[in-house]
Parts: C-alpha cells; structure tokens; sequence
C-alpha cells in the first residue's frame, strides 16, 4: 500500500517531537509498505529542524518519504501559531501533491489529529483520489480548549473546531483514538461502532535497547551525580505546560523537605509555558530538592530515565480525562521497567491497569507525598516487581510493531 500520513507536528529522532508518526510509518515500511510523511516546518516541537529551502521539499529518513511543508514561524501560542497552523492545512488543500511532488497516488490518506484544520483537504483529496480516509483523533477539539484553557463555546474558533470535528466523524471511513473510552464521546457525533477503532501511543523497543544506556550529554551527568549522593530520584521528562501539571510535584517536594529532609530529588527535564513560572515556585518558596534541566535529544531520553527511581506523569482535574489518556512519558517509563507515580482523575490509564505504579488523585500534593513516601520505602525487589509489571503491559499492548499491524487490519477492513 501507499500511505500518506498527515501529521502538523511530525518529526523524527534527530529532528524532535511527535515521534509516533515517525515509528509507526518505520514498522509500516518494514512490512513492505510505502509511508510519505506530511509534516510543518518550523514547529515548537523541534529540537533541530530540518533545512529547507523550498516552500514544500521532500526527504528521505530512514526509508520514509518526509514532505515537509514550510509554514509561519510561531514563538507562543498566540496568533502566529494559529497561523502557522492554517498555512500548514491550505498548502495542503491547495497542492496536488502527484503533481508538485511527483508522489503515487495514495491507496489511505491519514489525518491526524494534533489538531483537525487539515482534514478538509484529506477530505478533498481522497475524494480526487478515490482512495481510502481515515482521521486519526489524538487530541478532542474543541473539548481541550474549553475544558482546560477555559475558552467559550461560543467563540469563533470553537464552533469552528466542533463544526471540522463532526463533519471528520461522520465523513470519514475510519476514525482512529488514540485515547481508548472515546466511543462514547464520539457516537453521539456521527460515529458508528463499526468505523470506530483504537490503536494507542506506544514505543519501539528496539531504538531504546540498540543505544547505550549511558551518556555525555551534561544534563545525564549531573543527574548521575544525584544518584551517586543516593538520593531517591523522581524524574519527569516532558513538556512544561498546561496540560503536564508539576506544580503538585514541587509542592509534594516541598513537604518532604520539610518533613523528612533532603533524601529526595525531584528532577524536571524539558521545556514549556510553565517552566519559568515553575522555576519561581521553588525560588520563592526556598524549595531546594527540584532540579531544572532543559529538554535533550532524544537519543539521551532512555539514558536520563534509566537513571530515575520512580517515573513521574500528572493531568489536570478535567473531566475528559475520562476518556483515557495515552501519553508518551507513561511508556518511556514503562520501556524502562520504571515504576510510576501518576496523578489522574480516574483508574482508566495505563499505570493503574497494569499494576506498575501508584495512582493519586489530581491537584493533591499530600497525597503525592503519601505516595512518594511509600515508593521511598519500598524494597528494590519490590520497585522492580513494579516496574516489571508496567514492562509486560507495553509488551503486550503498546509496541509499535504490532501498533502498525494494527493499522494495516484496520486500512485493509475499509
């Protein structure tokens, strides 16, 4: 088959986030199948981005066909971001890509969804194409918006984002989550049972396991130092932002400081929104026990996790958390063999499912004391039995070998 898989934010491992687009379309090659990745430059995700000189320019990595397409550059979430992200879906719409790239006709166009601006034009070319469309969903809008930066559902850009949603639910001839309780959300709006699928996040074991779990990059090495001094490490790697709650860790590290004193270091790795203000919480508060560090290539993740005790993930107290949650860092984690303190509205995520951590509840910083404590005190045999659990689970449900198996049943089902 030849895949097109359109994803705004798609990068690669030289290149920087989203990396699911990147493993997926490596194990869909693998099996014999041609993937084009349909990917905008700049974007915040990048760590490197790639050099282009050309509006729309075309690049193999790793035996994937790489379209990037150049769009506004963009240094906040305001008005240029959302720029950045229309030019992205109208060169799309505009651009037959057979012709202006020299591409085959696709046999599947996906539409993923970091966000679903683009899926007018998969829309539009699949018809001219007369090939099969599916709308991958990672993120429900315009339910993040209004749930967790507040906008109202009368704004305009909301009712376009619910408008674009319905129309890709009742349009398209799959509709893939990656979040797993959906179904629910997305039935009332024009999906049926039958069009409706689920293939989560994952991670591909073997580009963990073929590099060495030991590293020159600074921020390794100082986290490495901690260890040595035996404090008891919890390690979150990740964006800084809205939707990554920290502030209950640093106030649960502030407890145990002064509490029990100086055993424990939290240990932040990455960038965002937040992380200035974050960086002030602990200035402020004379909070000694939480390292900053900025965000590494991801060559240097595995590496830096490996050194963590406890692997840490938190979500806001919002109610479409209900519906799953399928975040990267739980299987960065998990692909460790880490056990993981996750802060989460209910038990429907993957921590809690496979045994292989402590669940909190949202905005508590007790309890995630409570937790820390206990984690603490725990034997190694008995972090390792937990980490092991978590282990198996991403074994059996979230590799992307068989993520992308997944993905050719459900193309060849249409």
């Amino acid at each position: 088959m030849n895949i097109w898989l359109w994803n705004h934010f798609a990068g690669a491992p030289e290149i920087g986030m989203e990396y699911r687009p990147y493993y997926l379309s490596k194990w869909l090659t693998k099996k014999g199948h041609k993937v084009s990745i349909f990917a905008s430059t700049p974007h915040h995700l990048m760590i490197t981005p790639p050099e282009v000189s050309e509006d729309i320019s075309t690049m193999d990595i790793d035996g994937i066909n790489y379209v990037w397409i150049k769009a506004a550059e963009y240094h906040s979430n305001g008005l240029r971001r959302l720029l950045n992200h229309f030019s992205y879906a109208w060169t799309l719409f505009k651009n037959n890509f057979c012709t202006v790239s020299g591409l085959e006709k696709p046999d599947v166009i996906i539409a993923s969804s970091p966000h679903p601006f683009h899926y007018l034009a998969a829309k539009r070319w699949a018809t001219k194409y007369n090939c099969k469309l599916i709308f991958e969903v990672r993120d429900l809008w315009p339910l993040s918006l209004t749930e967790l930066l507040g906008t109202p559902s009368w704004h305009p850009l909301v009712l376009l984002l619910s408008w674009i949603e319905k129309y890709a639910y009742r349009t398209a001839d799959r509709v893939v989550s990656v979040l797993p309780y959906t179904f629910e959300y997305m039935e009332p709006r024009g999906v049926s049972k039958e069009r409706f699928a689920y293939v989560p996040n994952g991670i591909d074991l073997g580009s963990v396991q073929a590099g060495s779990l030991e590293s020159e990059n600074p921020t390794y090495l100082e986290i490495k130092e901690l260890k040595k001094k035996g404090k008891f490490i919890i390690g979150y790697a990740g964006t800084h932002g809205i939707p990554n709650p920290l502030e209950e860790l640093i106030g649960a590290a502030g407890l145990y400081q002064e509490k029990y004193g100086d055993d424990l270091a939290v240990v932040l790795v990455g960038h965002g929104t937040e992380k200035e203000r974050l960086i002030g919480l602990c200035r402020d508060g004379n909070i000694r026990n939480v390292y900053f560090f900025d965000r590494v290539p991801k060559k240097d993740v595995a590496p830096i996790v490996s050194l963590f005790d406890v692997g840490y993930i938190g979500f806001e107290n919002k109610e479409f958390y209900k519906y799953g949650v399928s975040a990267n860092k739980i299987f960065e984690y998990m692909g460790a063999a880490k056990p993981i303190l996750i802060s989460h509205l209910t038990e429907k995520n993957p921590v809690t499912e496979s045994g292989g951590g402590i669940q909190v509840p949202p905005l508590s910083p007790e309890k995630l004391l409570e937790a820390v404590v206990e984690l603490e005190g725990m034997s190694e045999n008995d972090l390792k039995d937990m980490g092991g659990r978590g282990y198996a689970f991403l074994r059996e449900n979230h590799l992307y070998e068989r993520l992308a198996e997944k993905y050719i049943e459900i193309i060849r089902q249409i």
